[in-house]
């Protein structure tokens, strides 16, 4: 299919070019596949093309085309296993082990790293194959650290950074992704000192800068522990404006990290802007991986299928089949179990917030009148008393009427409607029809929490009960002001009654 004849300057033009994708992997994906489309028309080369195709993958993966990404990455594997050349398929092995351990499927990511090490000993001894034992020790490690075994982590890294230690060509490229891993490692030991250095060394070399947001977000977890908020929010923010940040993953946990650290600090505007910058990005990523799984499991099964049919024995073919059928269980069964625990720990986070209490406003810390562009000046006083107003507001059930606006609300409180959306942006951080569809949505969880007969209501009544006209209106807002639908929020009630 990529078949061509080529002369020698045409062949170093395409190694140059396999070089720029690796170059480019991190900043531009739209480059990587331009280029690799070219290389794949060219190229003779299935070394060459299982390479180019990965490239290819991961760039597609950066755009969100889940279906294009496994595509290439499991052609990529095709054609390496069909080169029986133990080097090009620990590459493809290692990467697919990686792309596992991504979407969370970890018994599948250890799975290919046993027969990425398989390949790695058929290797004859040299640089190539101390750097692809190191880059496995790496995922061993990850792997051992999602286990929450991080002495044992901790030594596969050592054992990878010994391994890039003994490499001529270029180490430190390597040796800088060992230093992280160790320093990531040496955190979650509680050991700080120790992973401030491993970091600090990671950060200190220019080569692999793809390494350095993951390393300085671990270096702010380390800030947050010292309760150095306002240093570990400056360095999370800065790694949000790096180029070099392409991960979806690491970008919501810096979001949940700098949400934690404004709610440590009080700083509620600033908590609700990151917290729905969370909540969005990780139903995203949740929709990613779930369809990342569905492909994986269809080519997964397509590669069975073509192995039940060559194969001549009627015992052969009912094992693949039985190996299929495992396969696809086990990968749908451990998916669902992820999102189960997501949806408990959502639900407990929430439950949490009612056990605690809502944390009001000190109204005898009122400032004076500050006149900003745009408003009115309010005195100390009469902030006071809104926000006591607003308080008693909150401690009844009078936003349930699906009559309610802004209007109706200032005259409750015997004010006009400027103060009151002052007031409300100011001290709760939100506009008006968002805070007032909390104040429901919050009411209504509390209900079903405390009351078990909640829990045989319909959908539609319950929005009803809060104060929505519509159902479709009621569960949306549901899902954005808990991350989860008001259908899973039901089980994981009931579950909690039953436990």
């Amino acid at each position: 299919m990529y078949t061509t004849f080529l002369f020698p300057q045409e062949i170093k033009n395409l190694e140059h070019l396999e070089k720029r994708l690796n170059e480019l992997r991190n900043t531009n994906p739209d480059e990587v596949i331009k280029i690799g489309d070219y290389i794949l028309q060219h190229s003779s080369s299935d070394r060459q093309i299982s390479n180019t195709l990965v490239f290819m993958s991961f760039a597609y993966f950066s755009k969100k085309d889940t279906h294009k990404f496994t595509e290439l990455l499991f052609k990529a594997k095709e054609i390496a296993e069909a080169t029986k050349d133990p080097e090009v398929i620990t590459k493809i092995y290692g990467t697919i082990a990686q792309m596992y351990l991504k979407i969370e499927f970890k018994d599948k990511a250890a799975y290919y790293l046993e027969k990425t090490i398989d390949e790695i000993k058929k290797m004859p001894e040299g640089d190539s194959k101390h750097k692809l034992k190191g880059l496995s020790y790496i995922e061993l490690g990850k792997i051992n650290l999602t286990d929450k075994k991080y002495s044992d982590a901790n030594t596969y890294f050592k054992r990878s950074l010994n391994e890039f230690n003994t490499i001529k060509d270029n180490p430190l490229y390597f040796v800088k992704r060992s230093y992280y891993n160790m320093g990531d490692s040496f955190y979650e030991m509680n050991k700080t000192d120790s992973a401030h250095i491993y970091l600090k060394k990671a950060l200190a070399i220019k080569q692999n800068p793809s390494v350095n947001p993951y390393a300085l977000f671990t270096l702010s977890s380390i800030y947050t522990k010292e309760k150095r908020y306002y240093t570990a929010i400056d360095t999370l923010s800065a790694v949000l404006n790096r180029d070099e940040l392409q991960d979806d993953i690491l970008k919501s946990e810096i979001y949940l990290a700098i949400l934690k650290n404004y709610k440590t600090l009080g700083n509620t505007k600033k908590y609700n802007f990151f917290n729905e910058k969370y909540l969005a990005l990780k139903n995203e990523i949740s929709d990613n991986n779930l369809s990342t799984i569905k492909n994986v499991i269809k080519i997964e099964e397509k590669d069975y299928t073509k192995k039940i049919t060559s194969a001549h024995q009627q015992n052969n073919r009912l094992l693949l089949l039985l190996a299929l059928i495992i396969l696809s269980g086990t990968a749908i069964l451990l998916y669902v179990r992820k999102k189960k625990k997501i949806q408990k720990k959502q639900y407990e986070a929430i439950i949490d917030q009612f056990v605690k209490g809502t944390k009001q406003v000190d109204v005898t810390q009122i400032s004076q009148p500050v006149k900003d562009a745009g408003t009115q000046v309010i005195s100390p006083e009469i902030e006071q008393g809104i926000l006591e107003k607003l308080l008693r507001f909150e401690q009844s059930d009078k936003f349930t009427n699906p009559k309610l606006n802004i209007s109706t609300v200032a005259i409750q409180l015997k004010t006009n409607t400027t103060y009151l959306s002052q007031i409300i942006n100011k001290y709760k951080g939100k506009n008006f029809s968002i805070y007032i569809n909390e104040l429901r949505i919050n009411y209504i969880c509390e209900k079903i929490h405390n009351n078990p007969e909640y829990l045989a209501y319909k959908i539609s009544y319950l929005g009803e009960m809060a104060g929505f006209t519509s159902h479709s209106t009621f569960t949306t807002t549901f899902r954005s002001v808990t991350g989860m639908s008001p259908s899973t929020f039901l089980k994981e009630a009931d579950k909690s009654k039953k436990s």
